[in-house]
């Protein structure tokens, strides 16, 4: 199991040890070294030291899903939200709804990009057109202008 921690030590992203994942943790590795202020970095963990105690509760969370702009129509340019427990059984009904042909899953968190938690929030916004000194958070959709279906 790989774990993305931030500078902090919080958790940000957990991934199956896996070759299907090898793509994205290269580009966080990539981003890790071009913005070395957010302190991000991976950590291979044993399973059990990364499962948390839920004391047989179930937190459901929103996931963001977005479809590309090489990806036909109708959804082209467009995102959807799956409410599920965990990453995998949100991608697992993403494929099941959509198949294989989408672009990125995002959390709640990672959707929202906040210019007081970001410390690349200036550049982000001033890439995609937005006020770097905006106060409000920037969506991805807003950041992409892309539409929910």
């Amino acid at each position: 199991m790989y774990v993305i921690v931030n500078g902090k030590g919080e958790r940000m992203y957990q991934y199956p040890a896996t070759s299907h994942y090898d793509t994205e943790l290269k580009l966080l590795a990539a981003a890790r070294h071009q913005y070395p202020e957010a302190g991000m970095r991976i950590e291979k963990k044993e399973m059990n030291s990364v499962m948390e105690n839920t004391e047989e509760r179930t937190i459901v969370k929103k996931w963001y899903f977005t479809f590309g702009c090489d990806i036909d129509d109708p959804h082209r340019n467009c995102y959807t939200v799956i409410e599920a427990e965990s990453y995998e059984s949100a991608r697992e009904e993403m494929v099941r709804r959509f198949g294989v042909k989408w672009a990125f899953q995002y959390s709640e968190e990672e959707w929202t990009i906040d210019p007081k938690t970001d410390p690349c929030f200036d550049i982000k916004a001033r890439m995609h057109g937005f006020d770097p000194n905006r106060k409000e958070p920037i969506t991805q959709a807003e950041l992409y202008n892309i539409t929910r279906i």
